[in-house]
């Protein structure tokens, strides 16, 4: 079995939950090649899904180290270092992400979760602003916004929006409760049944840059694999944020 093969393997094993296997195939590929981003990648976020979070950390970090500018990964640990509590930190990280990709609406939307987890409404509100301005089709922006728009009394504004996002949320069989969020401090447990993606929170830059110490001439598994790790993320952007900021907002599929 080839390099790609494995990791479109280990990818399956990620979305049946399997993730003693999908461990597995990717470390098979770190033995070939021990620089494989998206292997590092995938470990740790396998051992993110079981809870696993300093592992997780660990491979996340190694992956960093190789690639500092991946976007997806930085904004990944932001979430992971929102679930052990470290909101501060994992802000700093959707920072970092927002610079690197300034123009990807998910970044803006994510932040604004993280904004409101501490508190920062209008922060929050502005991000979402942002983010509905670049894909105004963002039916978890839209709700979101809807959601601090009432807190804050403006509940003629918020109605529209959730009418709004309603109505693009049945296009692909979901429904808005339009509970409120959460306690911030005490996060739920993510759902693995809901996780179908196969990164979760976000998209690896087409035009990364390495660091500059490597001088290796990329081998031809080094590049398919580089190109369905950027493909599969690129595919599945909304996919992560979607799944990352419905299950903090009592977002529940039709059955």
């Amino acid at each position: 079995m080839d390099l790609h093969q494995l990791l479109e393997e280990g990818i399956a094993y990620t979305h049946k939950g399997n993730h003693s296997a999908a461990i597995k195939a990717f470390e098979a590929i770190l033995r070939h090649q021990n620089t494989c981003v998206s292997a590092l990648y995938y470990i740790g976020y396998n051992h993110f899904l079981m809870q696993r979070f300093e592992l997780a950390l660990h491979y996340y970090e190694q992956a960093l180290a190789i690639e500092p500018n991946n976007a997806h990964i930085i904004s990944q640990k932001g979430v992971l270092l929102f679930h052990q509590g470290k909101k501060e930190e994992s802000l700093e990280a959707m920072n970092q992400a927002q610079r690197l990709e300034p123009d990807n609406p998910y970044r803006y939307a994510s932040r604004a979760f993280i904004k409101d987890a501490l508190g920062d409404i209008h922060g929050a509100i502005q991000d979402y602003q942002r983010a509905l301005e670049l894909d105004p089709d963002d039916a978890i922006a839209l709700n979101n916004l809807g959601l601090l728009e009432e807190k804050l009394g403006y509940h003629q504004a918020a109605q529209k929006k959730f009418i709004r996002a309603d109505e693009l949320a049945k296009k692909i069989g979901y429904t808005f409760k339009n509970t409120p969020p959460q306690p911030a401090d005490s996060p739920e447990k993510w759902s693995h049944q809901k996780d179908d993606t196969s990164q979760p929170m976000n998209s690896a830059q087409p035009n990364q840059q390495k660091q500059t110490t490597v001088v290796k001439q990329p081998s031809k598994f080094a590049t398919l694999l580089r190109i369905m790790w950027q493909t599969i993320l690129n595919a599945q952007l909304q996919a992560e944020f979607f799944q990352f900021v419905a299950e903090k907002l009592s977002f529940k599929k039709k059955s």
